[in-house]
């Protein structure tokens, strides 16, 4: 009996060697399947708000080129890592998958927070926590396959908002409460961070409400002199405007413009097109209307989507929880930029 437990152990731990062996080999494959294209993103951001209706993460940049940050969760076809999840660069043009990075072991999972910049992805691995922004910062180098680890120190104040741009972090530090010059329950000034030296230092003073990264210009709001500035990163040349109130929340929110159309979504799971030539508006993309989300108020109730505007789609990783399917749930949506739905994908 002794010999028989014995045999069917050492038999049991070469099976899990063998798939720990081929599931290596999977996702080194999958490491190298990304091939950067001279369309880089050059700056990422990250910010969140909360309405009276949801939670939602908004200026994700979860894309670079046409390719999207999308979840997978481990499951029995990852077995011996059937805990946490995995992060992809998704190719929406060829259809296919790059592994990026996967979290292991029980009450681990991939973070909500993402930047990308310069064929680099920054997220976040929460340990042992319910938050889905907090644990340690972590940057894939795309070209290099190379991880590093962000410094604790400059990566835990980007849980509510961050950019990167130039290997230099910027943001706000809202959580100190003896560091009152420099920061309040909702607004404080810039900080900027080198994230190969680590040195800090002040970027721009003021009650900044919210900044974002678009190109090489930061997009800063001070809501005590209701100015917005508009920082050249490469020159630091800086010019001052009022905004009107639809400026506002597209900035500070989600938008991107394409052939004189400005694209931006809202908190009722829209996606709307501005034609700048005749000032017109309308609805391109209603969340709700697509299945499994139409019609049904539990989804629609449990519904976090994160939209990114890609350089040729319109891509929208979809979160929802459902008593219904007995658990959580991830799609893909991919549109074009007439709001057409092209591919729809279960991630899981």
């Amino acid at each position: 009996m002794r010999k028989r437990i014995k045999r069917i152990f050492r038999m049991g731990m070469v099976f899990i060697t063998i798939m720990l062996s081929l599931q290596m080999v999977r996702f080194a494959i999958e490491t190298f399947g990304y091939t950067p294209s001279g369309n880089q993103k050059v700056s990422g951001n990250y910010r969140h708000y909360v309405t009276d209706e949801c939670f939602h993460p908004y200026s994700e940049e979860n894309y670079i080129g046409n390719n999207v940050l999308v979840h997978k969760k481990n499951g029995l076809s990852t077995f011996p890592f059937v805990f946490g999840d995995r992060l992809y660069l998704y190719d929406i043009e060829k259809e296919s998958f790059t592994f990026v990075a996967g979290a292991w072991l029980p009450f681990t999972e991939i973070g909500t927070l993402f930047m990308t910049a310069e064929n680099k992805i920054y997220y976040t691995i929460p340990v042992w926590t319910d938050g889905s922004t907090g644990g340690n910062m972590y940057c894939t180098d795309l070209n290099t396959k190379r991880t590093t680890k962000i410094p604790y120190d400059i990566s835990y104040y980007i849980r509510e908002e961050g950019a990167v741009y130039k290997n230099k972090l910027y943001y706000r530090k809202e959580d100190i409460d003896e560091d009152k010059e420099y920061r309040t329950k909702d607004y404080g000034i810039i900080f900027a961070a080198d994230l190969d030296t680590q040195k800090e230092e002040i970027f721009k003073k003021g009650e900044i409400e919210f900044f974002k990264i678009k190109g090489n210009k930061m997009y800063c709001y001070d809501r005590k002199k209701k100015e917005l500035s508009i920082i050249d990163l490469d020159s630091g040349k800086e010019t001052i405007k009022k905004s009107s109130e639809k400026e506002y929340k597209m900035i500070a929110y989600n938008y991107t413009e394409r052939k004189g159309k400005v694209y931006y979504d809202d908190e009722k799971y829209h996606v709307k097109q501005i034609d700048l030539e005749n000032n017109t508006e309308k609805i391109i993309i209603d969340l709700l209307r697509e299945k499994p989300f139409q019609y049904n108020k539990e989804y629609q109730e449990n519904l976090w989507p994160a939209i990114s505007y890609c350089d040729d789609y319109i891509a929208i990783e979809n979160y929802y929880y459902s008593d219904y399917e007995k658990g959580d749930h991830t799609n893909l949506f991919i549109y074009d930029y007439h709001g057409k739905l092209l591919q729809k994908k279960q991630l899981w």
